[in-house]
């Protein structure tokens, strides 16, 4: 397969450069090819990154299951900084991951509308932050070319290799692939995905209770789409909207094609 061979190709040449890779995985179909070639197919053992959702722990049961069957060193930490992105019909909560002194990695939550186990947004953007030695000088990532992000829309690679002055290097070992291709190889090789509680027929569901990208959240006082006052279900009373307190990370990763 053309494609595997020159990711594999791709792999042999940065573990060649790089002294101490790590894997960021969300354990989402795109992580599970770019793990499964890795660990199964290269055979290299490498420890990986998963940041779990504090809340709803059930969405981190299947990667936890990855966790235990494949044997993976796993870390995680608290992220150095918590806000959020906006647009005139959504809002996410962005938590920022510390990778060196002046760098840091933004991972997006989306958030869906309040049901009967929803957390509080604000509580969320306030969970515990920290700051840390990061180790590993190039960070493995299964974002390619054709993603299309539900805030941003397309988002291109620059390159599948991002190095950076005084901060970890960034790979894209799955750049080039398409989706249909991942889930040929993903079928042929019967890679564990979330058959039926996150993807059926090759497609994502809207069903969200076991996909860990999504929290279930009322954010009524940090949305500057909202009112000055606002409903608060945690209190059962009207509150100040905050909005106007809360950090805006609405910057595009510098990895993406056309940003600085």
């Amino acid at each position: 397969m053309e494609k595997l061979d020159k990711t594999t190709e791709k792999l042999q040449n940065w573990f060649s450069r790089f002294d101490q890779p790590v894997v960021m995985s969300s354990f989402g179909k795109d992580s599970m090819v770019m793990l499964f070639i890795i660990f199964r197919l290269m055979e290299k053992k490498l420890p990986v990154l998963y940041f779990p959702i504090p809340w709803s722990p059930w969405k981190n049961d299947f990667a936890y299951s990855i966790v235990k069957q494949w044997l993976i060193e796993l870390y995680d930490y608290p992220p150095c900084q918590s806000g959020i992105k906006v647009k005139p019909e959504r809002l996410e909560l962005v938590h920022r991951y510390q990778i060196s002194d002046t760098k840091g990695i933004d991972i997006p939550v989306n958030v869906m509308p309040p049901n009967g186990h929803s957390e509080c947004g604000l509580k969320m953007l306030k969970r515990p932050k920290g700051l840390i030695q990061f180790p590993w000088d190039l960070i493995l990532i299964g974002h390619k070319n054709c993603d299309v992000d539900q805030f941003e829309g397309p988002v291109p690679l620059a390159s599948d290799l991002v190095e950076r002055p005084e901060a970890p290097t960034l790979g894209f070992p799955l750049a080039e692939w398409l989706d249909d291709e991942l889930w040929d190889f993903i079928e042929k090789h019967r890679i564990p995905i979330q058959y039926g509680t996150r993807y059926i027929e090759r497609k994502e569901i809207d069903y969200k209770e076991f996909n860990n990208d999504y929290v279930e959240a009322c954010t009524a006082c940090i949305d500057p789409r909202n009112p000055e006052k606002v409903f608060c279900p945690l209190v059962m009373h009207s509150i100040d909207n905050i909005s106007d307190k809360i950090p805006r990370m609405e910057d595009k990763p510098d990895y993406i094609g056309g940003t600085q």
